[in-house]
């Protein structure tokens, strides 16, 4: 695709970028655009859950958690993030913010932390794609030079990982405990994603 005048290369494009405010309702949009119709969605959902046995039961909870907007997705929220993940393309943008290298760290700080911000809400918060945006968090306070919070963000990104079963998680733990010395901890921001390469994503099968 033809990058816009003054985009920057490896910057997600625009055209493709999601609306402010991506909430329940445009994750639910894209796994019916993946996968045919809401009842297709609802019937991946039984193949692996032993407690539902009534699709149009499913369906009429993904049809409130539609209206749920940024708001807590409960457990159905969590059960679909569990069971399709978060959709490639909005990853691959946050995985753009997250990177330290990313040209994302080239905008001005304000702007970076308003795009954590918006995307910092349900789903995408209740998700394990949040670690990116809790890389992006730690790589505005290191430009800050605020220690102390860049060191929460690491831990958080530990925590994460370490639920998702990731070896990353020890890295980031072990690099939230280091001397606060911003070169070591530049460093260890920009590692941390590649030693995340063993990150399995859920089937989307």
């Amino acid at each position: 695709m033809r990058q816009r005048p003054g985009q920057k290369s490896g910057q997600p494009s625009e055209d493709r970028g999601p609306p402010a405010g991506w909430g329940w309702r445009e994750y639910l949009a894209s796994l019916v655009e993946e996968h045919g119709t809401l009842t297709a969605v609802a019937w991946k959902l039984l193949e692996r859950a032993e407690d539902l046995d009534d699709v149009a039961s499913v369906e009429r909870a993904l049809r409130r958690l539609r209206e749920r907007g940024q708001r807590d997705g409960g457990v159905w929220g969590q059960r679909l993030l569990r069971r399709f993940g978060v959709p490639r393309a909005i990853e691959d943008r946050l995985r753009w913010m997250g990177l330290y290298h990313s040209p994302f760290n080239d905008l001005p700080l304000t702007l970076c932390e308003d795009q954590v911000r918006l995307w910092d809400q349900p789903p995408i918060s209740a998700s394990r794609a949040r670690v990116w945006l809790q890389l992006a968090s730690t790589s505005v306070a290191l430009r800050r030079r605020a220690f102390a919070p860049a060191r929460v963000q690491l831990e958080a990104v530990a925590q994460t990982l370490a639920v998702s079963g990731a070896d990353a998680a020890r890295y980031a733990d072990a690099a939230s405990k280091q001397p606060w010395r911003a070169p070591t901890w530049r460093a260890a921001s920009a590692a941390i994603p590649r030693s995340m390469r063993t990150w399995n994503e859920p089937s989307r099968r």
